[in-house]
This record gives C-alpha cells, sequence and structure tokens, in this order.
C-alpha cells in the first residue's frame, strides 16, 4: 500500500459523498470481495472487484484494492484505461489523478506524468483548500517534489508571496530540505508574528546536525543586517545563539535587541535566567550586571540584583578553596540588598541564600537559624518561599546533628509541594538524612520513588545514592562498611573535611578490597578537589579509572578529572582528550551532553565560543 493511503481514502470519501447515492444493492458483493482478497483467494476477488468497478457508485470502495489487484497480474493496458475512465467520470478525485501519475513514473513516462499534475494544478490553483488537498495527496503518494511545486505555482498564480507559508515549511521540513524551510517559516512569521513560539519549536526539532545551527546563524545574521527593525529576525538571534549554548554572543545580540526595541521586555534579563538555568555562571553574572547598570528603572531590577548576587555565589562555590575576600564581599551584597528593598519575596530569597553562606562557610550556624526563622515566620512571604527556607532550614539543623528537626522541616515541605520540585527536593534531602544515620531500608524507600518522579539532576542523585545502598547491603548483612562510609558522607557535608578523610581510611584499612572502594576514592576526590588539592583528586580519579573502569562511578571520575584539567590546571589539551574519550567508552553517560559541548568549545568550533 502507498505510504499516505489511508489519509487519501479518507479525504476522498468527504470528496464523492455526492457519488454514494443509490448505493447499497451492491453491499453485500463488496464484502464478498474483501473476503475473498482476505483469505488469499485473489482470482475470486479480482472477478468480483472488475464486475462492482462497472457501477461508478461502487469505486470509493473498491477503488484501492481492485487497482492493487490489475497491477499485482500486469494488466498494464486495464489500469490506464480504468485510471483514465474514472478521471473523466470524476475529475475532482484528486487520489486518482495521482494513482495515473504514479502509474506512469513507474512506465518510464515522465512526461505524461508531468502533463497530468500539471492539469491537475491548474484545476485546483483558485481554490487554496482544493491545493492544500492536492499537495497533500501528491507527497503521500511519494511525490514530494510536486507537492511543493504544488503550493510554488499556486502562489504564484494567486500573486501571494506568503500563500501557503506554514504548509511549505512544513514540506521542507519533512523533505529534510533545511534552508527552504527556514526561510518558509520567516515567510509564515511575516504575517503570523504571534506564531514565533510555534517556529521555535518547529527548527528546535529539525536543526539537529552538527552545522546546522551555526548555519541557521550565519544565515540570520545577514538577515538582520538587510532588516534591522524586524523583532522576530532579532529575537530569533538571540535565540538561535542560546540554543548553541554562546552566551558571549547570545549577550551581544540581545543588548542589541535591548536598545532596538526599548519597550519590548528584556532580552538581557531573560537570557541571563537561560545563561543561569544553564549553570554558565560567569556569563549569567555578566548579563545581570548589565541590566543592573544600564536598566534601574526598568521592570525585573531587583530580581536581576538578586540573580548577580546568585551568580557570583555559584562562582565562589566551584572556586577552590573558597576564596574569603569574596565570601565576604558578597555577604555584604546581600546585606545591602536586603536594607534597601525590605522585606519582600526578593529580600527573603537573599536571606535564604545568606544563612546558607553562614552555615556552610562560615560556621555561624545561629545566624543562619535566625534569618531563616524570620523568613519563616513572616506573612509576607509566598509559600514558595517558605518552602526554600525550610529546606535551607533543615540542611542548618543536620550541621547542628539536631537529625529530628531536620527530618521535620523536610516532611512538611515534602507534604506541602506534593509533585513539584521542591516537594521532591525535600524528598531527596529526608533520603539522604535518613542514609546519613543509617536507616537504609528508608531511605532506598524515598528513592525508588525519586528515580522515576522528578527533575533529571535530583533523578540521578536519587540514582546513585540507591545504588550505593543496595549494592552495599547485599554485600554486608551488619551494614558496617556502609555505615562508616554514611558517616564520612556526612562529616564531609558539615564541612569536617579531615575527620571524613579519616574515616574513609579507617573503612579501606578495616575493609581492603571492599566494593565501596570506588566511592570512597571518588568522595577523597571532591574533597582534594575542594581543598585545591588538584594532583591529590586526579590521584584518586586515576585509580578509579584503572581499577573500576567497568563500574557504575567511572565515567563520573573521567568527566571529573577533565573538568580539573580544564577549570583548574588550564590544560585544555588534555581535557579535550578525557571529554573525548568518556564520549568513546561511556557514550550513555550523563555527562555526555556536556562533554560534547566542552570538547567542541574547547576544540573552538564555529558556534562554541567561550
Amino acid at each position: 500500500m502507498r505510504k499516505g493511503t489511508s489519509l487519501i481514502l479518507i479525504i476522498s470519501i468527504f470528496v464523492l459523498l455526492p457519488l454514494f447515492k443509490g448505493f447499497g444493492q451492491d453491499n453485500r458483493q463488496i464484502s464478498l470481495a474483501f473476503e475473498y482478497y482476505n483469505r488469499g483467494e485473489r482470482e475470486k476477488a479480482f472477478d468480483l472487484f472488475d464486475r462492482l468497478a462497472k457501477k461508478q457508485e461502487n469505486i470509493p470502495f473498491i477503488h484501492e484494492k481492485y487497482l492493487e489487484l490489475l497491477l499485482a497480474d500486469n494488466k498494464l493496458e486495464d489500469v490506464e484505461s480504468y485510471l483514465v475512465t474514472q478521471i473523466a467520470s470524476q475529475p475532482d478525485n484528486h487520489m486518482i489523478w495521482i494513482d495515473l501519475g504514479a502509474f506512469y513514473t513507474s512506465q518510464g513516462r515522465e512526461e505524461e506524468t508531468n502533463q497530468l499534475f500539471t492539469r491537475l494544478i491548474n484545476n485546483v490553483r483558485d481554490d487554496p483548500n482544493r491545493t492544500r488537498f492536492v499537495a497533500t495527496y501528491l507527497y503521500n503518494a511519494n511525490f514530494g517534489t510536486w507537492a511543493i511545486d504544488t503550493y510554488n505555482i499556486v502562489r504564484i498564480h494567486q500573486g501571494n508571496p506568503r500563500l501557503f507559508a506554514l504548509d511549505l515549511a512544513t514540506l521542507y521540513r519533512l523533505t529534510n530540505q533545511k534552508q527552504e524551510m527556514i526561510e518558509e517559516y520567516f515567510n509564515f512569521l511575516a504575517s503570523s508574528p504571534n506564531n514565533l513560539s510555534l517556529v521555535k519549536d518547529q527548527l528546535q526539532s529539525s536543526l539537529t546536525e552538527e552545522e546546522d545551527l551555526p548555519e541557521f546563524r550565519s544565515w540570520l545574521i545577514g538577515q538582520v543586517q538587510r532588516n534591522p527593525e524586524d523583532v522576530a529576525l532579532a529575537e530569533m538571534l538571540v535565540w538561535v545563539n542560546v540554543q548553541m549554548r554562546d552566551f558571549n554572543q547570545a549577550f551581544i545580540q540581545a543588548r542589541a535587541y535591548d536598545r532596538r526595541f526599548p519597550d519590548a521586555p528584556s532580552k538581557i534579563y531573560e537570557t541571563g535566567l537561560i545563561a543561569f538555568q544553564n549553570k554558565d555562571f560567569k556569563q549569567a553574572e555578566r548579563f545581570f550586571q548589565y541590566f543592573v547598570d544600564e536598566f534601574p528603572n526598568r521592570n525585573n531590577y531587583l530580581m536581576s540584583r538578586l540573580y548577580l548576587m546568585k551568580a557570583k555565589e555559584e562562582q565562589i562555590r566551584s572556586t577552590y578553596p573558597v576564596p574569603p575576600s569574596q565570601l565576604q564581599s558578597l555577604m555584604a551584597d546581600y546585606n545591602k540588598l536586603i536594607l534597601q528593598i525590605g522585606y519582600n519575596n526578593i529580600s527573603f530569597e537573599a536571606m535564604i541564600n545568606k544563612s546558607a553562606l553562614h552555615a556552610q562557610y562560615l560556621d555561624q550556624l545561629d545566624s543562619a537559624v535566625y534569618f531563616l526563622n524570620l523568613v519563616i515566620g513572616d506573612n509576607r512571604a509566598s509559600a514558595s518561599i517558605i518552602a526554600k527556607a525550610k529546606l535551607q532550614l533543615g540542611d542548618v539543623y543536620v550541621l547542628k546533628e539536631e537529625p529530628w528537626e531536620a527530618a521535620l522541616l523536610y516532611a512538611q515541605v515534602e507534604k506541602a509541594r506534593k509533585n513539584e520540585s521542591l516537594g521532591f527536593d525535600a524528598k531527596l534531602r529526608n533520603a539522604k538524612l535518613s542514609y546519613y544515620r543509617g536507616d537504609f531500608e528508608l531511605a532506598k524507600g524515598h528513592l525508588d520513588v525519586l528515580k522515576q518522579a522528578t527533575t533529571r539532576e535530583i533523578a540521578n542523585d536519587a540514582l546513585q545514592l540507591s545504588r550505593r545502598i543496595k549494592d552495599n547491603m547485599d554485600m554486608d548483612s551488619t551494614y558496617t562498611a556502609l555505615k562508616m562510609y554514611a558517616r564520612a558522607d556526612l562529616l564531609n557535608f558539615m564541612n569536617r573535611k579531615e575527620e571524613s578523610l579519616e574515616q574513609l581510611q579507617e573503612l579501606l584499612d578495616q575493609f581492603p578490597k571492599h566494593p565501596l572502594e570506588d566511592d570512597v576514592r571518588e568522595l577523597r576526590a571532591k574533597i582534594f578537589l575542594e581543598n585545591g588539592f588538584f594532583d591529590l583528586a586526579i590521584f584518586e580519579l586515576d585509580a578509579i579509572l584503572e581499577e573500576f573502569s567497568q563500574d557504575v562511578l567511572a565515567d563520573d571520575a573521567l568527566f571529573l578529572k577533565a573538568k580539573i584539567h580544564e577549570d583548574h590546571l588550564d590544560e585544555p589539551i588534555k581535557a579535550m582528550e578525557l571529554y573525548q574519550q568518556l564520549l568513546k567508552e561511556y557514550p550513555a553517560s550523563f555527562y555526555s551532553e556536556e562533554a560534547r559541548f566542552r570538547f567542541r568549545r574547547l576544540r573552538g568550533d564555529a558556534g562554541f565560543s567561550s
């Protein structure tokens, strides 16, 4: 059966409804013919279909199978005679025309196909709906070029260069003609600017090859230069840079957009949020700093100040060891914002972030508790802000070694924000708390839910912790080694790094060659990294890669090693080798996408600027 036959048959039935009058007396004969066909009695089926074909009202029901049997028996003259007769009898049945064209093509009679389809297009060129029917039939019958020609010929006839733009864009997409597809989507946007989101979605799903986005960007730049006041082109140029994660170029284009269209929502702010969500905190800082400096009177000014500080904070957290002067400067910025704007959701979120710094880096746990309780008890705080404050307060109670208080807060958030990211985050923290306390069965119960029910990052954390618990519960009924590891993990969370390292060493001394050894080495690598001992961190990661290359932590170790060479040792060539190794040896890794992006950026590929 031809591609799309079912669709064509459904549509053709509507076209032929006037011919159905008088039908009924051959109903049993048609059913019998199909019964013969389905049983494989093709000669009986053909004889009956042949007799039924003498009555025009039967054609809509038997055409497909009758034509199939004619072709199967190589009755070529009968095929042509039948189809020519049907076109004369029912010229509006576009499917018949296309069947005849397919027959001519199969016989190498291309000129006759061309003449036939040209006549067909001329017959429908004054009716856009019939034009769409014909183009649909042609594409489904594998005449994609003729389907495109149908729209273009009728467009010229109608004198409307934007007619059928979306239809043509779709056909070009289906036939993988990407440049033509792009041009038609923008043709469509010229008359339907409110459909920009639709076009973005279609382009995102279509421009999937490595060279597609850079080529699209080059085309867009030329279009913007020729049409500087076209808001859709300017917005799309920002968008394509974001898709490429080229936030340097995205900044340049977003800044130009905001200057050119000052009454539109700010692209600097919008793109800064995307950079932040993509963990490009250095570029996010650049966006928000620009917004704060240039637009003190625009909407989102205060949010930009908050996100500026959050971007700085994330960079401080990934600097090893943490620079005290930058930390104090950030704390001063948070205090300044809170004092200037008073109590509202923005200042409350600043308090939550500030409290985390008090607790995690300054060992000022009581100050953290004070500010977090201030947020939780203020009726001006939104429900989500209160939930965030409770999660952070729970973490502080873990640091204070008051696990029951922490568990109560996590449970409150989990209940209040069920099936939301904050609720899932609370469940993960409760699972970790149970794990720290050695209640592995309870932790595993929480984690099994999270592996399927939340964001990718939380799901990955849940999967790894669940794997560690399950594998080592099965190996040791007393859980002694796992309890020692969980204690070391907790000590690390509490910023008691030396004690954590001592506990890990004790575990290895008591349980040499234990299955937890790769976990132990990974945690030691992270502790060394956070203290700026990069060579020691790499030593531990190399041990994992040499001794546990087939285990689940191998790709984690390889990715972290590559990042150390790139981010901390300024060795881009070595980092590229490691990213490439990860992509080759662990193609299904959680880190594959990020590794591929980092490799291309380091290689200097077009569209991957730093």
